[in-house]
């Protein structure tokens, strides 16, 4: 009988799931990854914002219904990004009163720490080139001006989606800062974190036991205080 337990069930493969389900598969925990879309077919489209986010040519066809009963077009993308401007929801400003602003929130704002995933991504699938590493510097290369324009020395949690794009929301925001800096210590300037390997906690205890005999011997030899 087929075993359908798992450890971690991961809902879409865009850049957060996309990446999540990379580092998590050789953890040997049963992953599950839910997809509603099939792939985007590796071509020269793929690269050109015109045809992506004007010409929509990656949006579903598909038609929903609102809460009224009202069918409309959900303008999905299978791509990473955030909705296309030529969707009649998008809303490039981030303002007004909670109502305008929660509506703007998912429809078009900037997100800064999406910028983490997506560059670890993009490098990843480039093969971790001297190029690729370029270019991904390059893109966070802006966020350094935007170092001084909310928190002084900090990352804003999101921002307009129209150019200038200012920044909104709280102005200093752990994620931001932390993919950020993520993303180019690792990603640009190919520092990852090597994996220790594991210590059973009888040999740990172990280790420390003899490590503070040895402390206390050479007190005892030196003549300091125990």
């Amino acid at each position: 009988m087929t075993d359908n337990r798992y450890d971690i069930i991961i809902i879409g493969t865009g850049a957060g799931g996309g990446t999540l389900a990379y580092h998590l598969a050789p953890s040997g925990k049963r992953i599950l990854i839910l997809e509603r879309g099939d792939y985007v077919p590796r071509e020269k489209a793929n690269w050109d914002p015109q045809v992506v986010n004007v010409d929509a040519h990656y949006n579903t066809k598909e038609s929903w219904l609102d809460k009224d009963g009202k069918e409309l077009h959900p303008h999905t993308n299978y791509y990473v990004g955030s909705l296309a401007p030529s969707d009649p929801q998008y809303r490039g400003r981030y303002r007004g009163g909670p109502a305008e602003r929660d509506g703007a929130y998912h429809q078009g704002t900037v997100w800064p720490w999406l910028m983490g995933p997506f560059i670890s991504a993009y490098v990843k699938v480039n093969r971790d080139s001297d190029v690729a590493r370029r270019q991904a510097a390059e893109w966070l290369a802006p966020l350094k001006d935007h170092l001084a324009d909310g928190g002084l020395g900090h990352i804003s949690e999101i921002l307009d989606g129209d150019a200038p794009q200012r920044p909104c929301g709280c102005i200093a925001q752990a994620w931001s800062v932390a993919e950020i800096l993520r993303a180019l210590v690792e990603d640009v300037y190919g520092l990852r974190p090597m994996l220790q390997p594991q210590v059973p906690a009888a040999q740990a205890r172990a280790a420390t036991a003899v490590r503070t005999a040895v402390s206390r011997q050479t007190g005892m030899r030196t003549g300091a205080n125990p």
